[in-house]
Order: C-alpha cells, then sequence, then structure tokens
C-alpha cells in the first residue's frame, strides 16, 4: 500500500466492548434478550460461543437473539480465542455455571497475558478457580459453586477487565459484595460495564472507594442496540487524517457512554481538524503538532495517536501506556520498533512513547505483531507515504474489524492484499 487519497464517508463499526458486555449480560437475564447491531467479529464471536456453551440459547443473524437466565458448566472447553475481555467475562461468569467445572483457554498469545488479579478476587469471595499451568495465567478451571460474596481488593493496575469481570458475576454472590480497585486503569470501560448492567435491571452502587453489588439479583431481559465503535472510528480517522483527506466517519453516538470518544481532543490536540455533528465526525485536514498526552484510561487509542505523531515534527509522548505492554502485543515496543524503520525516532519506555516525528519514509516491511489495533494503525499510516510499504499479519484485523481493508479501499485507499 502507498499514498492514498481518501474520500467519501464511511459508518464506524458497531462497538466491540459494549458487544461483549451486552451479550454476557442478556445470557444471564432471565429471559429472551435482544443485542440489536452487534458486531461480529472474531473475538466477539469467541464471547458469542462461550455464552452457548455455557447455556445461553441464542439465534444470531442480523441481530442476536439470547434466551438466557441460567448457566450450566459445559461439555467441552470454552475457547476465548484472542480476546482478554472474553476470557476475563467468562472466567468470572463460570462461577456459577452449575454442574460442575468449567476450563477456560485461548490462543498463544492470550495464554501470555495476566489473569491472576480476577482469580485471587474470586477466590476472596468465596468462588474456586486457578490456573492449570503457569501461575496467573490462562488455561483456568473454575467450580460452578457459585460466589459466596464479602469484600475484594482488585489489582487494576494492568486492565480493567478484571474488576469488570468481578462486577458481572457478583450480581449472582450470595451476599453483598464489595470491590476495591487497586490503581484502576481504563476506568471508562468499567463505566461501559455498569451501563449495561443496569439497562439490565442491575444494581451496582459506586462508593469514593469502589464499587457495592447487591446480591442474589434477577436481571431483566431487554433489547440493547450496540452504539458505533469510538475507539475503532479513530484508526479510521487517522487513515484520514494521515493522507490529507476529507472523510465522514457515521454512526457514533454518546447514548451509551465511550470513554474512547477522547479520541477526538486528543487528534485535536496533534493538529487533526476535526468537525463534530450529531452522530458522525468529519476529518477535514492534518496540520501536524507535537503533544503531550495520558492514555491511563484510554489505552486503545495508542496506536492510532502513535501514527499521528510519527508525522509531527517535534517530541511527543504518550504517557500512562504501562499497561498497553499486556494487551495483544507490548504495544510501547511494538509502535516503536514499526515507527523507528519508518524513520520516525521512536523509543519505548516502562509507561511511555516518546516519538521524534517528521518526514518519514517508506518502502520498508513492517510487522502486525499479531495485533489488530497495530495492525491498523500501520495501515493508516502506510497510506500516506510515497513508496509501497509491505505490513505482514493483517490477518488479525479480523479480531475486531474484519472489514476494515475494505472500508478503506471503498474511501479510496491504494492496498494491495498480498496472499
Amino acid at each position: 500500500m502507498h499514498r492514498s487519497k481518501l474520500s467519501g464517508s464511511v459508518k464506524a463499526p458497531p462497538s466491540k466492548s459494549y458487544t461483549h458486555r451486552a451479550l454476557v449480560l442478556a445470557s444471564m437475564a432471565a429471559g429472551e434478550s435482544e443485542v440489536m447491531n452487534p458486531l461480529y467479529c472474531r473475538d466477539t464471536e469467541a464471547t458469542l460461543q462461550c455464552c452457548m456453551k455455557l447455556g445461553a440459547r441464542v439465534t444470531a443473524a442480523e441481530d442476536i437473539t439470547v434466551l438466557g437466565g441460567r448457566l450450566r458448566a459445559p461439555c467441552s472447553m470454552l475457547d476465548a480465542k484472542s480476546s482478554g475481555t472474553t476470557a476475563r467475562l467468562i472466567t468470572a461468569v463460570a462461577s456459577h455455571a452449575a454442574g460442575g467445572f468449567t476450563l477456560v483457554t485461548g490462543s498463544r498469545s492470550l495464554r501470555k497475558r495476566p489473569m491472576g488479579p480476577l482469580l485471587l478476587a474470586i477466590r476472596d469471595l468465596g468462588g474456586r478457580a486457578w490456573s492449570i499451568g503457569e501461575e496467573g495465567k490462562l488455561p483456568v478451571v473454575v467450580e460452578g459453586c457459585g460466589l459466596a460474596g464479602g469484600e475484594a481488593e482488585v489489582d487494576s493496575r494492568l486492565s480493567s477487565q478484571f474488576l469488570s469481570a468481578l462486577l458481572a458475576t457478583s450480581l449472582w454472590a450470595r451476599r453483598e459484595v464489595r470491590l476495591k480497585p487497586v490503581g484502576l486503569v481504563s476506568k471508562p470501560y468499567v463505566e461501559m460495564t455498569v451501563h449495561v448492567v443496569r439497562w439490565f435491571g442491575g444494581c451496582i452502587e459506586e462508593r469514593s472507594w469502589g464499587y457495592v453489588v447487591p446480591p442474589e439479583q434477577l436481571l431483566k431481559p431487554a433489547g440493547f442496540r450496540v452504539p458505533g465503535d469510538f475507539s475503532l472510528a479513530a484508526l479510521l480517522a487517522a487513515a484520514a487524517a494521515l493522507t490529507e483527506s476529507r472523510v465522514e466517519v457515521k454512526g457514533l453516538s454518546l447514548a451509551h457512554p465511550q470513554g474512547d470518544s477522547a479520541f477526538i481532543q486528543c487528534f485535536r490536540e496533534l493538529g487533526v481538524d476535526i468537525e463534530c455533528r450529531e452522530e458522525s465526525i468529519v476529518v477535514q485536514g492534518f496540520s501536524p503538532r507535537a503533544a503531550r498526552l495520558n492514555l491511563r484510561d484510554t489505552p486503545d487509542l495508542l496506536p492510532a495517536l502513535a501514527v499521528l505523531a510519527a508525522k509531527a515534527p517535534g517530541r511527543t509522548v504518550l504517557e500512562g501506556v504501562k499497561h498497553t505492554r499486556v494487551k495483544e502485543s507490548d504495544r510501547v515496543v511494538a509502535l516503536a520498533s514499526e515507527l523507528s524503520k519508518l524513520g520516525a525516532e521512536a523509543h519505548a519506555e516502562e509507561d511511555r512513547l516518546v516519538i521524534e516525528g517528521g518526514e518519514l519514509r517508506g518502502g520498508s516491511t513492517l510487522s502486525s505483531w499479531g495485533d489488530h489495533r497495530i495492525a491498523m494503525a500501520l495501515v493508516a499510516l502506510a497510506l500516506s507515504l510515497d513508496e509501497p510499504t509491505l505490513i505482514r499479519g493483517v490477518e488479525c484485523i479480523a479480531d475486531s474489524y474484519p472489514s476494515f481493508l475494505k472500508d478503506v479501499m471503498r474511501l479510496g485507499g491504494r492496498i494491495e492484499v498480498v496472499r
């Protein structure tokens, strides 16, 4: 792929995070629920398959109908594929899968990601869950004995998904649950979880120190329409900005809270001209400039911001990113490595990515590191370069946004898929 000029409009894909949460809560709700406008991708399909194996009766078409209310231990293992969200949510709610034990595993990359804080908290609340390989990692076994309740500290320095998973499973605990997060990152994703729980009739009370979940809650079936995904829209917007194109990204609404809507302000600080409309954003230009941005609450924006920063003369500092080092890849190291191949001076630090941007060169061979967001960000950047650039491993894009390359090509992107 090489220098392109994009134009036109594209619809943002549905939110991956909301699709995961809605499927799990619909599986817990007693009755028939409908998840409308879901995102179909490898990650969300992993959650859907796990919910079905746990006893939810599912009809999947354009929308997904879920008959839930009771979980049972499956006859076969649950495969979370490469989805951290799936692994954490499913492991937690499997505590209530009656009739035996649930084995949860995943891809090779997922089996390297942390599960320890979640397993410890489940045990603190009276459940039984443990690793059967490397301690604190997948695969894990969960006994369907339920949660007694009580109080647990939740180490949330590496992921908010531990806390989100515990909030969901605590709805069915026999006694009140009090969850005290330690070093919470990505709090907007926890707010998304609380929002979906309340949509299905659940009660979670927020305190200055954490969360209180009343016991033995009966969730109500509901219809939930998944909104557009701001974090994936950011990658489309990055492609438009980097190619100095005018593109409208539609289907974005804040009717349901999404912390990644912060990408709009972050892009503006890096010099992107964005107009906000009622349910869309329009990228109208890019005058690159360096900035200092903290991504503690919005880690999924790192790849999109990093490729913009690579074009900005001066020193951009993206900080608060330590927890991005245990995603599908070590995103700080991956981005520093790939941007350096293109001529940027990029340095990975423990909690920062420092980029000296400016003129870049194409003609290189880049790696996705098996990470869907890295792959899409590199595609966006390669579209702005004069020489053709080869990116290996783009098949991982299907983990979150299977139609990304087609959508970009429809806008005018010059992309050749090499088999």
